[in-house]
């Protein structure tokens, strides 16, 4: 999305001194008009013409309701971003759990003595993995 500058979304070095708003329709009216009904400014589907206060107010808006847009925008991507963090490190504690059950389970059923809880020695680790070609 492009932010337009200046009057008429013109960099001030385009236009000319003798530009008048009045004489002429801006390059984006379309775009104006439906910022003027976003604001309250103008009832949806009027299509008027544009006055030098409805301009002037849409330069001195767009570009800071463009900035704010963008400002939700990260801040949703953000997040996204933790939200898709947190569900992959749930992912992963759920894979090791089910990894700790499994090797006390074969080391029990291979002559291992493993707790119910708590750490899991080293020689059953070892083990495990060997067996299974980890």
């Amino acid at each position: 999305m492009a932010v337009l500058q200046g009057s008429w979304g013109l960099a001030p070095e385009s236009r000319g001194s003798d530009h008048s708003p009045s004489e002429e329709e801006p390059p984006y009216p379309e775009l104006i008009r439906e910022h003027l009904v976003i604001w309250g400014v103008r009832e949806e589907g009027d299509t008027s013409p544009l006055l030098p206060p409805e301009v002037r107010l849409f330069d001195n808006r767009y570009p800071s309701h463009i900035a704010k847009l963008k400002r939700e925008m990260e801040e949703r991507e953000r997040w996204e971003r933790i939200a898709e963090e947190s569900r992959e490190a749930t992912r992963r504690i759920a894979e090791h759990k089910q990894l700790m059950h499994d090797m006390r389970e074969w080391g029990r059923a291979n002559g291992f003595f493993v707790g119910a809880r708590g750490r899991i020695s080293r020689k059953v680790i070892n083990a495990y993995k060997e067996a299974k070609g980890l």
